[in-house]
């Protein structure tokens, strides 16, 4: 039972004198449930219009949990319930700098989202929307929190890899959370400029390849400095360049098989589904065949298969089929178990170890493989209309 079905089970008066004093009653009422909804609060009944019997909450962690569990079960009035909830929000939610945790932050924004979708429903608008948003926006707070804390373990590494004598490894380490720190700074900011399509932006992409050569140079400076002009130097700086080359390729390929379905394709949600379709069929009978490479790709196409299908089907039997084919597929590939991957990776592994340009060879034919399965999946779709 909801809130607002208990608050209308236990709340309304025995008797009212007119039809407005009974609508009056039942807006109240929903304000009342609402406002609990929005604390976390569940209750157990409403003893009247204006006191609940307490079950629990729902939202809150460490000492703001620990005190709020001691009114379970206890009768108290809305109004004294809401400003009790806020006293100790305000007095425990806190670090010792004075301020929220990061943590009941995300909590707060996730819970505010929240509220926006359940108004917004009442309207008929995409609640889901919202909903989504706000768990990405936690998610992104906490991730950046958690980046921050493995930056210091790494930074005290490379103090402690200084330290035993192994300065280069220090000088290496310290330049890659540099490196890490100015690549997210890059993102950040222009994601406060543009919004979420910063990504798609030409000037963006320049400076983060820009920014991206030189870590890569100032990398390549201090493995100079240490290494010297050696034979083992030369072949370490063949084997970062292949690393890049390969690196550069895989991600074109990448970037070329994802165009039909992102946010840039000229082809209409139909089409879309029809080629994420093709993708994740493709990747999952060659998983199925043995080729991590395949495999590694499986979790991504699925998950772009069943967005674009949620758009074109609805929620209806159709997207459920989809979604139940895709946990075949995820079933078969458990079944396989993981002896034919391993397999399969260690070969390629010994084969990139006798052939160092394998590598490279390997992403371009992969590239060139997905810009012609592109460019058949754009022909079928511009024959069609001209048919």
């Amino acid at each position: 039972m909801t809130r607002f079905s208990k608050a209308l089970s236990g709340g309304m008066p025995d008797s009212v004198d007119s039809v407005s004093d009974w609508l009056n009653d039942i807006s109240q009422l929903k304000q009342t449930a609402d406002a609990l909804d929005d604390l976390g609060v569940h209750v157990v009944k409403f003893n009247d219009a204006a006191h609940v019997t307490i079950d629990s909450f729902s939202g809150y962690t460490g000492d703001v949990a620990k005190m709020l569990s001691g009114l379970d079960g206890k009768e108290i009035s809305t109004s004294a319930l809401q400003t009790e909830v806020s006293t100790i929000k305000q007095l425990l939610d806190v670090t010792s700098s004075g301020s929220e945790s990061i943590a009941s932050q995300a909590a707060d924004i996730q819970r505010q989202y929240e509220n926006a979708a359940r108004t917004a429903a009442q309207y008929g608008m995409d609640a889901q929307m919202l909903i989504d948003k706000g768990n990405t926006i936690a998610a992104q707070m906490l991730a950046a929190a958690r980046t921050q804390l493995d930056q210091a373990d790494q930074s005290v590494q490379a103090r402690y890899l200084a330290a035993t004598g192994n300065q280069e490894g220090a000088d290496l380490l310290n330049q890659q959370v540099s490196g890490d720190q100015e690549i997210q700074q890059l993102k950040d900011n222009w994601k406060s400029y543009l919004g979420d399509t910063y990504a798609d932006n030409t000037t963006y992409q320049q400076q983060m390849t820009d920014l991206e050569k030189t870590l890569a140079a100032e990398r390549l400076k201090i493995q100079q400095t240490y290494a010297g002009n050696s034979l083992a130097q030369l072949e370490q700086y063949s084997s970062s360049a292949l690393q890049s080359v390969t690196s550069v390729f895989s991600s074109l390929s990448s970037y070329t098989q994802a165009l039909a379905t992102s946010n840039v394709s000229p082809l209409s949600v139909q089409a879309q589904y029809g080629a994420a379709n093709d993708n994740l069929t493709s990747d999952y009978q060659k998983a199925m065949g043995g080729d991590y490479d395949a495999l590694s790709r499986v979790q991504s196409d699925a998950q772009t298969y069943l967005t674009l299908a949620q758009q074109w089907d609805g929620s209806g039997t159709a997207y459920a089929q989809d979604f139940e084919k895709v946990l075949g597929m995820l079933q078969s590939i458990g079944n396989l178990g993981s002896d034919t991957f391993t397999a399969s990776l260690a070969k390629t592994l010994f084969q990139q170890s006798t052939d160092a340009t394998l590598q490279v060879k390997t992403a371009i034919q992969n590239m060139e493989a997905s810009i012609n399965a592109t460019l058949r999946q754009f022909t079928r779709v511009q024959a069609a209309k001209a048919a």
